[in-house]
């Protein structure tokens, strides 16, 4: 079924299953889901992305099933696609740069991804070399901007380190993966407010994969 609005903007194609939550409960998705998925790794989309504009007023859950044995989530914005979800900078923000925190993402406009405790994963290997148990990694939970970026955490602490989250950005923030050690099942959010511009607020496609190694995350300070 392919329904188009009026003005040609949003465009939606719609499959319809009943499950029978008697037969098949692992299926069912848990309450306020408006996505499921259960697989190990796979790719997750805002609404209407290949229509190229996100809707206004959205506040919605994707969530994604723990499996057993896995430890963290990884996300990654899809190479070659595009990401748009609009920032304190807006239309002026260059394209493949991202953005992390309240201040970019949540101040002046509030269109965000909410992961819960993404971080820039600083690997095993760092632990392996350094034997630093002690390794600062900040975390951040509402992202945005032209790229899904770990960068971005990491640049967002540094100027709250210095009192100056409204300072002027490096823009050295690209495409990163973000990971996230939060317990299952993950729920990813996507909040938009009022108002939606095309070319700008195009919205996400990323995949993610759940990882069973890398689970130090008792050794991480944040």
């Amino acid at each position: 079924m392919m329904m188009t609005s009026l003005s040609s903007r949003y465009v939606w194609k719609v499959r319809i299953t009943q499950i029978d939550c008697t037969a098949d409960p692992q299926s069912v998705a848990p309450t306020g889901c408006l996505q499921y998925h259960t697989s190990l790794s796979g790719t997750i989309q805002s609404f209407n992305y290949a229509g190229g504009m996100y809707q206004s007023g959205l506040d919605y859950a994707v969530c994604i099933k723990r499996s057993v044995n896995t430890c963290r989530v990884e996300f990654q914005q899809v190479p070659g696609s595009t990401f748009g979800i609009n920032s304190m900078e807006g239309a002026s923000l260059e394209e493949g740069i991202g953005r992390a925190g309240e201040v970019s993402c949540d101040l002046v406009t509030h269109d965000y991804l909410h992961i819960p405790g993404g971080m820039l994963d600083i690997g095993e290997e760092i632990f392996a070399t350094t034997g630093n148990v002690e390794v600062y990694t900040p975390t951040a939970e509402k992202f945005c901007g032209r790229s899904l970026s770990g960068l971005a955490i990491q640049e967002f602490a540094e100027k709250i380190k210095i009192n100056d989250p409204l300072g002027a950005q490096d823009n050295i923030t690209i495409a990163t993966p973000v990971t996230t050690y939060a317990s299952g099942p993950i729920i990813v959010r996507f909040h938009t407010d009022s108002v939606t511009v095309r070319e700008r607020d195009i919205g996400f496609s990323i995949a993610y994969q759940q990882l069973g190694t890398g689970c130090n995350k008792n050794k991480i300070r944040r």
